[in-house]
């Protein structure tokens, strides 16, 4: 059962499945990997997430992330904005998308990685947090 196996678990891994929704997942998921998927929105969450990667999917936008969250992979999607990302945020991947705006990075962002993002709107403000971050290049 794989319900059982999540709540022992407290994470799921559910990558090159051919999912194309999210839905009713267990409150108490702390880490859920769902790579190379079919999925073209995300709504409602676990609270209690720390860790979620939706690398190489079809989402556009992003709403409702848990505050909780700390690790946030969403490269290779459609997203071409980010705002309202979780306080607790440290690591974003969001390489790979048609981003043209970014609104309030989080305070607490250490990694963010947007290489091949064609970012083109972004306030002073933004632009300085940016430069400012620990920039990793991935080849």
């Amino acid at each position: 059962n794989i319900h059982d196996q999540m709540s022992q678990n407290l994470s799921l891994n559910l990558n090159y499945k051919d999912i194309s929704e999210i839905s009713n997942l267990p409150d108490d998921l702390k880490i859920f990997h769902c790579q190379h998927n079919q999925i073209t929105k995300i709504e409602k969450l676990p609270f209690q997430l720390k860790c979620f990667d939706i690398t190489t999917n079809l989402v556009k936008k992003i709403v409702n992330l848990p505050e909780k969250l700390e690790r946030f992979f969403i490269g290779s999607n459609q997203i071409s904005k980010l705002e309202n990302l979780p306080n607790n945020l440290i690591k974003l991947y969001c390489h790979n998308n048609p981003i043209t705006q970014i609104v309030n990075l989080p305070n607490s962002l250490q990694y963010f990685i947007y290489v091949d993002t064609l970012v083109q709107d972004r306030d002073e403000k933004n632009c300085k947090k940016a430069i400012s971050l620990k920039m990793i290049v991935i080849d």
